[in-house]
């Protein structure tokens, strides 16, 4: 098919200025910065509909819409490592248009698990049958516009991601509002608002490429990067099992009160979040252009990342311990069952900004074997850690032995991304 038509000069204008092609260090810092208010705004979308829901529905109700959330999130990884990953890793020229194929590809992979949550809905709880239904429906939109967002990031005009994720956040915010005016939202009506503005968002991206190819040969595009897609992909489902599995676990063992504090102290250190969720789009596209214009330089641009991410992480920690009210105002009468937790969590946290910044690298050295392995064997450190923690000591011990055997895990990201890098092990 054809994509899109003739637009007016303002139009074009508007959706298409980007800064003239420039070296990746030049324009390295603007990158970054968008890229980093993208990431923003889509994250308090995503927190902005996750908390009016919180605050709108009852527990029951609360609980199905996070099985829709929870559903969305898993699919949007996946994706990402299939498609998003790949394509910054491979396409990263300036010069060039962002081309259709990607997200065109999401959307169709969206159709299929739209179907399937169609037909899982039949079968559902009736509290979970409309949320799953209400994602059918948006979810080929949401998977469109999430891989447009990297197709803007790869082609270096992340200020283009900010504009289509800002019409998304700002459409969430109209249906939230007007839901409110004309009667409570349902679990469903939250989720069909969220997903109704991602499709519409979705495709606005079409408006905002000068790319008018034809979208054909999708699975030759697929295959093409394949080789990487699958691996990224698994590595993807491996590390979210494990993680799920273990908290699960934890609540097995401990109680749901542990697992609640553990929890709590992950949403007090939220920015952070921004931040690692912000690095691998700035991580993975700029170390791409730096492998092709100046590999020497990748190893210290892994490395300033990975410096980066955990003195942020330190730095909210000491701040958090040496302000404690400012804890206390976000985390309300839960306070002092988070606040021994901590330093573990700071240490844990920091933890995942080096194995973050190491997976990065990996990615960007095209060793997507190499990286499924490492996550295999890092996933089984920190199961047994975080659980053995649960057992001896409780929420304190479960953050500890998590935090220390995140901190192990990333040594050995380190030591792959260093051996693959050539650096001195």
């Amino acid at each position: 098919m054809l994509i899109g038509r003739r637009r007016s000069p303002r139009l074009e204008s508007v959706l298409l200025t980007v800064p003239a092609a420039e070296s990746w260090g030049e324009g390295i810092r603007s990158r970054t910065v968008w890229t980093l208010i993208d990431q923003a705004i889509s994250s308090l979308t995503n927190f902005g509909i996750s908390f009016a829901a919180l605050r709108g529905l009852n527990a029951g109700e609360y609980g199905s819409f996070v099985v829709a959330y929870t559903t969305y999130s898993l699919s949007v990884m996946l994706v990402r490592g299939l498609i998003s990953e790949p394509l910054m890793i491979r396409v990263h020229d300036r010069q060039a248009e962002p081309s259709p194929h990607g997200p065109v590809l999401a959307a169709s992979i969206g159709v299929g698990l739209g179907s399937m949550l169609a037909v899982g809905g039949l079968f559902a709880p009736p509290v979970v049958r409309f949320p799953l239904w209400a994602l059918a429906i948006g979810m080929p939109g949401l998977l469109l516009q999430d891989t447009w967002r990297f197709t803007f990031f790869a082609s270096g005009m992340p200020a283009r991601s900010v504009v289509n994720d800002s019409l998304w956040g700002l459409l969430v915010l109209v249906g939230i509002t007007m839901g409110a005016f004309f009667g409570d939202l349902s679990a469903g009506g939250y989720v069909l608002v969220w997903g109704l503005g991602g499709t519409v968002a979705g495709v606005l991206g079409f408006l905002q490429t000068a790319d008018r190819g034809r979208v054909g040969g999708l699975w030759g595009w697929y295959r093409a990067h394949s080789d990487l897609g699958l691996r990224f992909a698994a590595q993807v489902a491996l590390g979210q099992g494990v993680r799920q599995a273990v908290i699960f676990a934890i609540g097995a063992i401990s109680g749901l009160a542990v697992l609640g504090a553990i929890s709590g102290a992950q949403v007090v250190f939220g920015p952070l979040r921004v931040l690692l969720l912000g690095a691998v789009p700035i991580g993975v596209a700029e170390g791409a252009r730096i492998r092709r214009s100046d590999p020497e330089v990748l190893s210290r641009f892994i490395r300033g990342i990975a410096g980066s991410l955990g003195v942020a992480a330190l730095g909210v920690g000491l701040l958090l311990v040496t302000a404690p009210g400012l804890g206390a105002w976000v985390s309300g009468q839960n306070w002092d069952v988070i606040r021994p937790l901590l330093i573990p969590t700071a240490l844990w946290m920091a933890g995942l900004g080096w194995t973050q910044a190491s997976r990065i690298g990996l990615r960007v050295l095209e060793r997507a074997s190499e990286g499924l392995q490492t996550e295999a064997i890092v996933s089984v450190i920190v199961a047994c850690g975080a659980l053995t923690g649960a057992v001896v000591a409780g929420a304190f011990g479960a953050a500890s032995g998590w935090a220390i055997s995140v901190i192990v895990g990333a040594f050995i990201w380190d030591r792959r991304f260093a051996h693959f890098a050539g650096l001195s092990v």
